[in-house]
């Protein structure tokens, strides 16, 4: 009875495992950065920048890729703009992190393919500007609108990124301003309930 117990857990374990990862992203935003459009130097922007989650890793389709997009070495962050009514809109998106070390950092940036989303036209990473470009021009994205989801690769892995860091997020509509949010590590609830999980199978198996 003890030991169906046991493989009880660790089926369970070895099911939930999966799933609180599958929708693991290394760095988030501590809580999404509203722009109200007070913001000093701010002509109108009203909206949301978002971390995501991946949906699937990133093999999911991706374009206008540049640098080094491979997640299994790099720290990654994924963030979407939302756009409200009545904004102006949007024709460039620049996304920086005070990251540690300070050089090397971001090493790639791209778009996943999201259908119905707004796509910028370009992606650059500036040879000393320690930041990763996003410039919808081409198409600026409109009151109403959601970008496609724009991830950012940081290496080394493990250390380019902390809790606490600041991301900031510039935003051009004619002129531009920017603004911030706090990053944290992402899934912490789905680790520590794998962990969890994971303790109490080894636990019940341990003889009393």
């Amino acid at each position: 009875m003890k030991a169906m117990a046991t493989l009880a857990w660790i089926f369970l374990v070895a099911l939930l495992g999966p799933v609180g990862l599958a929708q693991a992203l290394p760095y988030t935003l501590a809580a999404p950065i509203v722009i109200s459009g007070s913001e000093a130097g701010n002509p109108g922007v009203i909206g949301t920048v978002e971390a995501v989650a991946l949906g699937g890793a990133l093999s999911d389709p991706r374009s206008l890729e540049t640098g080094n997009t491979a997640s299994a070495a790099t720290d990654l962050m994924v963030l979407r703009l939302v756009l409200a009514a009545g904004s102006t809109p949007v024709d460039r998106l620049e996304l920086a992190v005070a990251s540690t070390p300070f050089f090397g950092n971001p090493v790639g940036a791209g778009v996943f393919a999201d259908p119905g989303a707004t796509a910028p036209g370009a992606v650059d990473l500036p040879a000393f500007g320690f930041r990763a470009d996003f410039d919808f021009s081409g198409a600026p994205l409109a009151a109403g609108e959601s970008s496609a989801r724009l991830f950012v690769t940081f290496a080394p892995e493990g250390s380019a990124l902390a809790t606490g860091q600041t991301a900031s997020v510039t935003l051009s509509s004619g002129t531009n301003f920017t603004v911030q949010g706090t990053i944290v590590p992402e899934p912490a609830t789905g680790t520590l309930l794998v962990l969890g999980l994971a303790a109490l199978a080894v636990r019940r198996e341990r003889p009393r």
